[in-house]
């Protein structure tokens, strides 16, 4: 995990299609963390915890106001912990998020705000399944075998992951007044990653009748990999009648670029890049089933040179709209036109050793989200909704990893998988709004789903249509000043609607 809370003031989960929020390859919803930012008045507060399994942690929240318009934040947060349950794992990390802004009582106000996270942790590549449900092995003495202790650590004692997040926010926004707001931010965030992690494969029982003798395959994974996102928002709010209808307008215009490079590793007999490049014979290494030792030494792990580079740039246009007719009735719609373009450049390594430089891929195209949206409310404390969405995920939405194979999960052949939700619920307000309940009934339609098709040669191919039909049900709240309540149940049928396309 990568991400901590210390400087998030509020979480918003966006479930379903969202294509006309925040664009391509968002079929199934988002999550939106707002950071905390400067405010008028000062703010001095800590935390400190202790727990069970080395868990330390400390945060600091400081805000200080200088004038009228000026004011100063810092967050900082420090961990260090243990992994209930499990040996060896470990996290550590470390935060610093400042934040300055001017013109808080002022029309034009400017942010300037900043995040920064280390983490040095030990990564976990799990246990064997031995011993628990749906556990299958050709050796009848395996299959009926005991469970592993869960606190068995199977890894390596050179495990590790590092990971540096730093992310930099300028935010400039003007009132205009009667509710119109004019706003930019510009962003750019990078994130290095650097792990290497040893898990877990097939048991192989040396002496069937002497389970202290059996052992499981090790594997061995690296990963050296930088994320990197530059963006700029520019949004218009504004608020207006047409006759009895009042209008809360929100237009926008947005460009992005998104960066992924991976570096590929093998794994040598001599620890140099040379013995990678060449052909060896390894014998894959394997731990003790039931007493693991994490000291064992392995192989070591080198990059090959061989890589991939992608990236997206994206240039869109969007529009929201929500008329209230009345007290009771309120009407939302919102469209989202955008221009997206991936590239992607690799290297790879040939069975002779060569390091070959593969031509350059790339696919653009232009995408139309939208979303329509209903409202009645039968008394002021509740509501009953509505609402039909449409999102579209070309390939390389996830990696912008692009590939020539016509078969594969990102080739350049592959259409946009088209997802369309249509959707009913109900939400209400109980107990002098102490707590909140709501239900929903829905449906779920993906056209061109890309689906792993024979595992054997790593074959995918889009799908003709499949159909999700589901239902949840969830309440939250605080019911007394020593109750709170979170609770929730959902449940999906699935069906293949057409054969591959």
């Amino acid at each position: 995990m990568t991400r901590d809370v210390f400087n998030v003031e509020q979480v918003e989960v966006v479930k379903g299609p969202a294509g006309s929020d925040i664009g391509r390859g968002s079929q199934s919803g988002y999550i939106n963390l707002i950071s905390k930012l400067p405010q008028a008045g000062d703010i001095n507060n800590a935390s400190v915890a202790v727990g069970t399994d080395e868990y330390k942690r400390i945060t600091a929240d400081l805000n200080k106001q200088v004038g009228d318009n000026l004011a100063f934040r810092l967050n900082v947060m420090g961990q260090d912990a243990d992994v209930a349950g499990r040996d060896y794992v470990h996290n550590r990390s470390f935060g610093v998020a400042p934040s300055l802004a001017w013109g808080l009582n002022s029309p034009t106000r400017f942010y300037l705000f900043s995040q920064h996270v280390r983490q040095d942790n030990v990564p976990d590549g799990g246990i064997p399944t031995v011993g628990m449900p749906g556990f299958y092995n050709a050796v009848d003495e395996v299959r009926g075998a005991p469970k592993v202790d869960r606190e068995n650590f199977y890894g390596n004692h050179r495990d590790y992951e590092k990971v540096d997040a730093d992310m930099v926010t300028a935010k400039v926004e003007h009132d205009f007044g009667g509710g119109t707001v004019l706003r930019n931010v510009t962003r750019y965030g990078r994130t290095k990653m650097d792990r290497r992690l040893t898990g877990i494969n097939a048991i192989t029982a040396v002496n069937p009748a002497d389970p202290s003798s059996w052992v499981v395959a090790q594997t061995r994974q690296g990963i050296d990999r930088i994320n990197e996102i530059a963006a700029n928002q520019t949004s218009l709010n504004m608020e207006f009648n047409t006759g009895a209808i009042t209008h809360t307008l929100v237009t926008g215009l947005e460009f992005m670029y998104e960066r992924q490079r991976d570096d590929n590793f093998c794994t040598t007999k001599g620890g140099t890049r040379n013995n990678c490049l060449v052909a060896q014979t390894l014998v894959a290494p394997t731990i003790n089933l039931y007493a693991p030792n994490p000291a064992v030494e392995l192989s070591e792990l080198q990059k090959t040179g061989a890589y991939t580079d992608g990236n997206t740039t994206t240039a869109a246009l969007y529009a929201f709209d929500t008329l209230k007719l009345s007290e009771r009735w309120m009407l939302s719609g919102g469209v989202r036109f955008e221009r997206y373009r991936t590239s992607t450049e690799s290297a790879t390594v040939t069975a002779a050793g060569a390091l070959v430089q593969n031509d350059n891929l790339r696919v653009s195209d232009n995408l139309f989200s939208w979303k329509l949206g209903a409202v009645y409310k039968p008394a002021t404390n509740g509501s009953i909704y509505a609402a039909y969405a449409k999102s579209l995920t070309p390939p390389g939405s996830a990696s912008f990893a692009l590939s020539s194979s016509a078969s594969s999960a990102n080739g350049t052949d592959m259409k946009a998988q088209e997802t369309v939700n249509m959707e009913v619920g109900t939400k209400w307000e109980l107990l002098d709004k102490r707590l909140n309940v709501s239900s929903a009934i829905y449906r779920t339609e993906n056209e061109n789903q890309v689906s792993l098709v024979d595992a054997v040669t790593n074959t995918y191919a889009q799908q003709g249509k499949t159909r999700v039909d589901g239902i949840e049900l969830s309440a939250v709240g605080q019911l007394t000043n020593f109750w709170q309540v979170s609770a929730g149940v959902a449940r999906m049928w699935t069906k293949q609607l057409s054969q591959y396309g």
